[in-house]
């Protein structure tokens, strides 16, 4: 499956997402263990990506 997500909506999910809010951060995004994390420590679980493209279907 691929397709895109928003994650306009993360910054608001908690002090280690609020970084997302910057463009230069969010760029720097990397998978680790199977999931998209950032240096901070921030990630997202794959389940969580998953349902949100399912949502878009």
């Amino acid at each position: 499956m691929h397709g895109e997500v928003d994650f306009s909506e993360y910054p608001q999910k908690g002090p280690v997402f609020a970084a997302l809010k910057d463009s230069g951060f969010f760029r720097s995004a990397f998978i680790e263990g199977g999931t998209i994390a950032w240096p901070n420590g921030a990630d997202v679980a794959p389940e969580s990506l998953y349902e949100k493209l399912l949502q878009k279907e």
